[in-house]
């Protein structure tokens, strides 16, 4: 399909009049396609790693791959892996990173509550 600017513009998440070219301390959320949890699980309140979830680097771009070739060896059709775009928040204080930090740590344990959850 061409390019259609009335069909394919995508609204920026960017935080207008930001400098993104500063130092700074980002909060980056990247979801699978349809938020299918594929990196583990959580059980007793803790991820439990897959193979999908042992995999590091420049992480959207490896993990792509390494997954594909684990869904190859198992002659299984990957998909769509990502969702698109991601969710951002800019730190922008102490008290931010802190709020940050304690939200990925308690997480896992807060995961049955979340709207994502599914048995």
């Amino acid at each position: 399909m061409p390019y259609d600017p009335k069909y394919h513009h995508r609204r920026s998440i960017r935080l207008k009049g930001y400098d993104y070219s500063q130092a700074g301390l980002y909060f980056i959320t990247i979801c699978c396609q349809e938020k299918v949890c594929r990196f583990g699980r959580i059980e007793n309140g803790e991820m439990i790693l897959n193979d999908y979830g042992e995999i590091v680097g420049v992480y959207k771009s490896l993990v792509s791959k390494r997954c594909l070739e684990i869904y190859k060896s198992k002659n299984e059709m990957m998909g769509r892996f990502w969702q698109r775009n991601y969710y951002e928040h800019i730190i922008r204080n102490e008290k931010s990173y802190h709020r940050i930090v304690e939200y990925i740590i308690k997480n896992p344990k807060n995961w049955t509550m979340d709207t994502l959850f599914s048995q």
